[in-house]
């Protein structure tokens, strides 16, 4: 589930827990992330649309992670710029006792059209190879 916000009272106990993995999953995937001005573990939204993340060389997305806690189901959601390929990789693991889901935001328009621009030109270059070979 893909919540923007989480409408639940958290207790110090559960707040301290999802800080604490918040930093795990900062330090974790710092190699990937472009985190500039942005404190380790921070609650901060860092970007709400893959535009708002520039890569340089790089191809970068807004992930959202959905981090839930296994024991209580508490949610906790983090938006941050992240390697493209990095984030597609990791959609769904399990970090201690939270299962994390990943996913880039505001890209869908963009993944849809190179799909069907990449199985237009395969149809199209499949089309003209069985007219070559009629020819030979």
């Amino acid at each position: 589930m893909w919540n923007g916000s989480m409408n639940y009272q958290m207790n110090k106990t559960d707040q301290s827990q999802h800080l604490v993995h918040r930093i795990k999953f900062d330090k974790y995937f710092m190699y990937a992330m472009d985190t500039t001005g942005l404190k380790i573990g921070s609650k901060t939204k860092q970007c709400s649309h893959s535009k708002d993340c520039d890569g340089g060389y790089l191809k970068m997305c807004c992930v959202n992670a959905v981090m839930t806690d296994q024991k209580n189901g508490l949610q906790d959601t983090m938006f941050r710029c992240m390697n493209y390929k990095i984030a597609s990789a990791n959609f769904e693991f399990s970090m201690n006792n939270f299962k994390i889901a990943m996913k880039c935001v505001g890209d869908e328009k963009k993944k849809t059209k190179s799909g069907s621009q990449f199985l237009s030109s395969t149809l199209l270059i499949s089309m003209i190879s069985l007219i070559a070979m009629t020819f030979n």
